[in-house]
């Protein structure tokens, strides 16, 4: 007799070339520099169980933090600093997916932990979800990771992704 094989997953992986994720620094309602990472892996799997479903079961995301730039040459080489995210000691940002509640049609809850300078906590935000892309917008207070707020810029620092898969 044949043993039965688990079904592999089914995964969406972000395209690199037609995909971001970006950070903005701002004081109050103003921007006052916009930054982006540009190596992220992005990968959203659906349960293998339910192949004629779109069931999101896990959202995962890496990023190599020594791949951020911003508006200001100045500003990224502090932000990259052993003073900032200190990528040297730090090289990886890292989001494991703990629920995904789907909240109608393309709308989720995703809640999990995002790792960030060597820091973890707990992350809920809202994503719309297709098999075409993924976009995400999230707040995360700099302070909860051990990084010290630049004084020009609130701890508050929002976070944008928008993922096209391959």
């Amino acid at each position: 007799e044949e043993e039965e094989q688990p079904a592999q997953p089914i995964v969406l992986r972000g395209d690199p070339s037609k995909s971001h994720i970006a950070i903005a620094g701002k004081k109050g309602q103003v921007v006052l520099n916009q930054g982006k990472f540009n190596t992220t892996d992005v990968q959203v799997f659906l349960d293998p169980e339910k192949p004629n479903e779109f069931a999101v079961v896990q959202v995962g995301v890496g990023i190599l933090v020594d791949s951020m730039v911003t508006d200001n040459v100045g500003l990224t080489e502090n932000i990259l600093s052993a003073n900032f995210l200190d990528p040297r000691t730090f090289p990886m940002a890292t989001f494991v997916s703990t629920t995904i509640e789907n909240v109608g049609g393309s709308s989720y809850v995703v809640t999990g932990l995002l790792t960030l300078h060597g820091v973890t906590n707990e992350l809920t935000f809202d994503a719309e979800i297709t098999r075409e892309s993924l976009s995400m917008n999230a707040m995360i207070n700099v302070y909860d990771y051990g990084l010290n707020s630049m004084s020009d810029y609130d701890a508050d620092v929002p976070v944008q992704a928008s993922v096209v898969f391959q």
